[in-house]
């Protein structure tokens, strides 16, 4: 999935994370980093991002704290992870994303190969928010190549999914479909709610490639597995597709359902990317329905992220531009 936010009043407006106060007994900091860390990782599944940065924020103050540089670059990753669904500008991470890779630029360890992996998976979801599919898709290869080397299955499902995403976006739809088969032969079970994602993605992708059934297929396994596991962050992404592929099967109406469902949680979420994608397929749904005023409103209101492309609305009411666009890129 790509993720391409600006930033509004809801967000942090500092990539600095904020300063707590420590517990007073040093022996305190290591059960207190684990604490942080766990408190962000079940915010940021609940969907609760303002407050899983502020939990992984508070764990690299911990590690710096205690001078542990590998604790301090894993919750800087953590971090990073989450600010990704909160900002468009994500370059001033680079510096020291690559900071993090470089350290452990050759690794040594398992423990190495899993720290260099996902700072090379952030850069290359960095690179997919910049809109670079080619450096994207550099990171999520070199993610891919340390997490193999750590062994851990989870992150090497991960980076066969992010090297997919850099290959959808830059329109390598077969190539990107047997990497996202790829990595949901590798994910581990009890991961319901990334393997979601991945399906999800696939279904995408075998929607523009024209197979339908069996991107139904998927994007309903999808569906269903965000709604089991809990994962609120990511249910728009199955509606939002479900919604592109009832459009190119010409079911009109199971198309509105669905772009409307994903537009709300977008909204819910805050998701901006998320909510110009829903208005672009609400309003392309319904100009085909002939609620023509009905599609003028939604491309109005795409019109307000976009102030420097004349006439929007207008273009999108007489010209359907959804066969070129890559709703991944």
């Amino acid at each position: 999935m790509t993720l391409r936010l600006v930033q509004d009043e809801r967000r942090p407006q500092s990539v600095e994370p904020p300063v707590g106060r420590l517990p007073s007994s040093v022996e305190e900091l290591p059960e207190r980093y684990q604490v942080l860390r766990d408190k962000g990782k079940r915010a940021l599944e609940d969907g609760k991002l303002d407050v899983a940065l502020s939990h992984f924020s508070s764990a690299i103050e911990v590690a710096e704290s205690i001078g542990d540089q590998d604790k301090a670059d894993l919750a800087f990753c953590n971090w990073v992870s989450t600010a990704l669904f909160l900002r468009e500008e994500c370059s001033d991470t680079i510096k020291r994303l690559r900071g993090v890779l470089g350290r452990h630029g050759t690794p040594t360890t398992k423990d190495a190969a899993y720290l260099s992996c996902i700072a090379a998976y952030n850069l290359a979801r960095v690179y997919e928010l910049e809109n670079d599919a080619k450096k994207g898709l550099f990171y999520a290869r070199i993610a891919l190549t340390r997490a193999q080397a750590s062994g851990d299955s989870f992150w090497i499902a991960a980076a066969h999914n992010q090297v997919a995403n850099g290959l959808l976006a830059d329109s390598y739809f077969p190539k990107a479909v047997d990497a996202y088969k790829l990595a949901l032969e590798e994910i581990p079970a009890g991961n319901d709610g990334i393997k979601a994602v991945i399906l999800s993605n696939l279904g995408y992708a075998l929607t523009v490639l024209g197979e339908l059934p069996e991107a139904f297929k998927v994007l309903y396994q999808s569906l269903r597995m965000y709604r089991s596991s809990g994962h609120v962050i990511y249910e728009p992404w199955p509606h939002l597709d479900l919604c592109n592929a009832y459009l190119e099967a010409g079911k009109l109406k199971s198309a509105r359902t669905h772009g409307g469902k994903a537009l709300r949680l977008a909204e819910d979420l805050g998701d901006l990317n998320l909510i110009k994608l829903s208005l672009f397929l609400m309003g392309t749904v319904e100009r085909e329905s002939g609620e023509y005023e009905a599609a003028f409103g939604h491309f109005t209101q795409l019109q307000s992220y976009y102030p420097d492309v004349a006439d929007l609305p207008a273009t999108l009411m007489f010209i359907d531009v959804r066969q070129v666009v890559n709703l991944r890129a």
